[in-house]
């Protein structure tokens, strides 16, 4: 009992030390902002930091512990985690991308995100009056909306292409900050007060980030038309609707991008996300099998959130310095090397290490910087949105094989999990392989655009 409590202080303690440090980057980045916006860039760092950590925190908070143990307690069979847990980041990964197609259609992302943030608290409201199948449709849904982030995600991309990598992995990691310290009561108020006190706590949050995104302002998130027109010829340009694409043109650029090596970037991501969706995504229910304490599961996950924030916000200056192509391979072997071991079945303490062990932060940086610098201002929403789409949807795939081995298996508990992990496992080795090659290609090819005629 007195340890319990004295981890969750500590973890507070570090999530405070960590908050400062954070705060002290996310300023170097906002003066980048200021520098090449004005004062109007500045303010708008911040209602999108704002904006981003609200929902990104309560998604992960709540989304991946919460949101599984009640549909648990609801009577949802085991076999059904890894199929629940696929669905909430398939439509994730989906919408994604579909968010970032609308942003690039319609050039108003404003109101994209107010229209996402009050549809995710309706949903919410609903939850804790809904049966097993409701319950987990409307989580869905919910997920589905939250994918909305991509769009503060182009944003920081676009407002600071001098440290781009940097502005992406401080926002990504002001969410899992949040998330790290919602970890630690997450447990506690679920226990406590069911899933009304979750919603109670989860709508607080996303009303927040509902009233920094109706903060936001100025040309990059509002209506282009009327915003960025500096001369009748642009006008002309901008408003131009007498040239209208065939069918299949509008499909092909919905598909495709300016630079070639994109669906190299996509496919290398998607590999490692599957095997991540298979062994990763379900470790917390494996680490439960093995006779941890549900309230210390939670405790866990958070460690493993806040280690992660550091990863976010190394990992992106990482990828200024040394580029995001090597950072994305040493993500994707890190994960190789990792999760090989954890397969082989290792000591209940030695498997928590593993799962607190950050990876994530360096690989989902590295993604989503390698594609915000592979694509033009004009599809950087599609571009971060893809990246969400490999990452998340990947892992889909993934839990989806997963729970096909699970079902041809004739065993339950640790055995289960750790023979489908064992089976996985070769996806990982496989992606790892694939992202080397992708840095040394792309390295190739950057040093022969900027080697003299």
């Amino acid at each position: 009992m007195v340890g319990g409590l004295l981890l969750k202080l500590a973890t507070l303690l570090t999530t405070v030390g960590i908050a400062v440090w954070l705060g002290m980057r996310f300023e170097g980045t906002a003066r980048v902002a200021e520098r090449e916006n004005g004062s109007l860039g500045r303010k708008n760092m911040h209602w999108n930091l704002i904006t981003f950590s609200m929902i990104d925190g309560a998604r992960a908070a709540f989304g991946y512990t919460v949101f599984r143990f009640h549909a648990g307690a609801l009577g949802a069979p085991e076999w059904l985690t890894p199929i629940y847990l696929g669905g909430m980041v398939a439509m994730f990964g989906l919408a994604s991308y579909a968010w970032g197609l609308a942003a690039d259609r319609f050039n108003n992302r404003r109101t994209l995100l107010l229209v996402a943030l009050t549809g995710i608290i309706i949903t919410g409201l609903l939850m804790p009056f809904l049966p097993l199948g409701l319950f987990m449709l409307a989580s869905l849904i919910q997920f589905g909306l939250t994918g909305i982030i991509r769009i503060p995600l182009a944003l920081v991309s676009e407002w600071t292409a001098e440290q781009q990598g940097e502005g992406i992995g401080v926002l990504h990691a002001s969410g899992w900050l949040l998330a790290a310290a919602l970890g630690v009561v997450a447990g506690d108020v679920y226990i406590d007060h069911g899933m009304g006190g979750v919603t109670l706590l989860a709508t607080t949050l996303y009303g927040i980030g509902l009233a920094a995104a109706w903060r936001l302002t100025g040309p990059s998130v509002e209506p282009k038309y009327w915003k960025e027109v500096d001369s009748d010829e642009d006008y002309a340009i901008k408003t131009d609707t007498n040239h209208e694409d065939s069918l299949s043109t509008k499909i092909r650029k919905i598909f495709s991008f300016e630079d070639r090596w994109v669906p190299w970037i996509v496919l290398v991501i998607m590999l490692v996300a599957i095997a991540r969706g298979g062994i990763v995504l379900t470790a917390l229910n494996y680490v439960e099998a093995t006779g941890i304490d549900l309230d210390l599961v939670f405790v866990v996950e958070a460690w493993a959130l806040l280690l992660n924030v550091l990863l976010f916000s190394l990992g992106g200056i990482l990828c200024d310095k040394f580029g995001a192509e090597r950072i994305l391979a040493a993500g994707a072997l890190l994960y190789m090397v990792a999760w090989c071991a954890f397969a082989i079945g290792l000591p209940a303490w030695l498997a928590v290490a593993v799962y607190v062990f950050p990876i994530a932060g360096l690989f989902y940086t590295a993604a989503d910087s390698l594609l915000a610098r592979h694509t033009s201002k004009e599809e950087r929403n599609r571009g971060l949105g893809v990246a969400g789409f490999a990452v998340f949807f990947g892992q889909f795939i993934g839990a989806m094989i997963a729970t096909g081995i699970m079902f041809g298996l004739n065993s339950e508990g640790v055995t289960l999990w750790l023979t489908t992990y064992r089976i996985m496992a070769p996806l990982l080795i496989v992606g790892g392989i694939m992202s080397v090659w992708l840095a040394r290609e792309l390295s190739s090819d950057a040093t022969l655009n900027l080697a003299p005629d």
